[in-house]
């Protein structure tokens, strides 16, 4: 399974009520037509050490392989997904692709 993490940084306007009301419904069904098996998506409260964590938000979205992932991203959706984010994140988001291995 290959999966995308979007690490939104702390500090950057974000408005959460849009990106579970909005964001994440039009990633779900627009990526879902691409691939998209499932979804996490965590709001960060600190660290161990009780600093602040270097990011607010983390969300994970998991394909089956790197070609459903270039696939969903090149889709229409794809595009208005990405060019949704400006509507409630203030920033630049870290992004990363990687693949789950079995524990």
């Amino acid at each position: 399974m290959t999966v995308v993490t979007v690490c939104y940084p702390t500090g950057v306007n974000f408005d959460a009520a849009y990106y579970a009301s909005t964001h994440m419904p039009l990633v779900r069904e627009g990526f879902g037509k691409h691939g998209l098996r499932k979804d996490e998506v965590r709001t960060l409260k600190g660290t161990p050490t009780g600093a602040p964590p270097k990011y607010q938000v983390i969300a994970s979205l998991y394909f089956d392989d790197m070609s459903a992932v270039g696939a969903a991203f090149a889709s229409s959706e794809g595009r208005a997904i990405v060019k949704d984010i400006p509507n409630f994140f203030g920033g630049e988001a870290d992004v990363m692709i990687g693949e789950v291995t079995p524990a």
